[in-house]
């Protein structure tokens, strides 16, 4: 049955790539830099600048409940959709001579992380609840037509840079669709705050580390000149960072207030639109610090630890998928903990 779905999936896979992405080219050939500039910049609004940019003026400006949950979900989505295609191992859209049609991206295609994530994001944002306090703000205007389109972008962006095929973007969509439907569901009814806010959520840290260390992605691009990198490990190894200073962060909350930090009067105290700005600069401020602190004690402590062992220091895929889950783990608790409790944000 499995390999059957993957044989049917290949077949739309090798009957719509290259050609519909070549004809995406030739279409906005006139314009073809500019449009492949935009396509770039539209595809970096669903990678480490979600993260670091777009949680922490959530959790300073909106509401922490719900930077969290987008901050998990976000998790979600790119740990089932990387081990769907670990599952699946269907290849990105190649040229006539089998060479990769892009080098924007290595690695396996389907389904499409940026389309899963660009639909899950504002399906989970403007659904009509408690936790998602910009349901009202996305439900009309201008904001209600760009949550609309984000994911369309998204995925003619994937399209045009000529890095999935048509059946990985509606296959992305799907699966976003799926997820963000399933984790609603569970927020809503009150399933996930108590799995994150149980006293033994602790001892899951070793399975649950186990099963994410399955569904990683691994480096499998070979070229002439060794092991390629592949930039999907490097944002597995980013969000899970991220995901368990989530975790932490709320679990502390549930269980060590006596240790949340006072808000800071100089920025709660101001009113109006300079409250709000006081706000998210020292969100950004914080979050830039943070990481600049945390990736030089983790490469100092990774490093070290290579040291014990009698291994050279290197720059390896698992060195650094290492140096980056320590490096966003603490930048994961400062985001979505310290900055909520400096800022006075409920």
């Amino acid at each position: 049955m499995g390999w059957s779905l993957r044989a049917a999936l290949l077949h739309l896979v090798l009957l719509t790539s290259p050609s519909l992405n070549l004809r995406l080219r030739a279409l906005f050939m006139p314009a073809d830099r500019l449009v492949v500039a935009l396509s770039r910049l539209v595809s970096l609004s669903v990678t480490e600048l979600f993260m670091t940019l777009c949680v922490p003026l959530a959790a300073s400006g909106i509401d922490r409940r719900f930077a969290r949950h987008l901050m998990l979900l976000f998790s979600l989505v790119l740990v089932l959709v990387n081990a769907t295609k670990n599952a699946l191992r269907l290849p990105r859209p190649r040229a006539a001579e089998g060479a990769s049609l892009s080098r924007e991206e290595a690695g396996f295609g389907f389904p499409s992380l940026h389309s899963a994530a660009s639909l899950a994001i504002p399906l989970f944002a403007r659904s009509p609840s408690s936790y998602a306090p910009l349901a009202a703000a996305l439900s009309h205007g201008a904001a209600r037509w760009l949550a609309l389109a984000w994911p369309w972008l998204v995925g003619f962006a994937r399209l045009h840079l000529g890095v999935h095929s048509l059946p990985d973007v509606i296959g992305g969509w799907a699966c976003g669709y799926a997820i963000a439907a399933l984790y609603e569901a569970a927020v809503s009814e009150g399933y996930a705050d108590a799995l994150l806010t149980a006293t033994w959520l602790p001892l899951l840290v070793v399975p649950v580390a186990l099963l994410l260390a399955i569904a990683h992605p691994r480096p499998r691009v070979h070229t002439e000149a060794g092991l390629k990198k592949d930039k999907s490990v490097s944002e597995s190894a980013i969000v899970l960072g991220c995901s368990a200073g989530t975790a932490i962060a709320i679990w502390c909350d549930a269980h060590r207030p006596h240790l949340a930090c006072p808000p800071l009067a100089a920025v709660t105290q101001l009113e109006g639109g300079k409250g709000v700005a006081a706000k998210l600069l020292l969100a950004l401020l914080l979050t830039g610090g943070s990481k600049v602190l945390f990736q030089a004690i983790a490469r100092a402590v990774v490093n070290g630890v290579h040291k014990l062992m009698g291994s050279p220091e290197t720059d390896g895929v698992v060195q650094d998928c290492c140096i980056r889950v320590f490096c966003y783990t603490g930048l994961g608790y400062v985001v979505l903990g310290l900055v909520p409790q400096l800022t006075g944000t409920q």
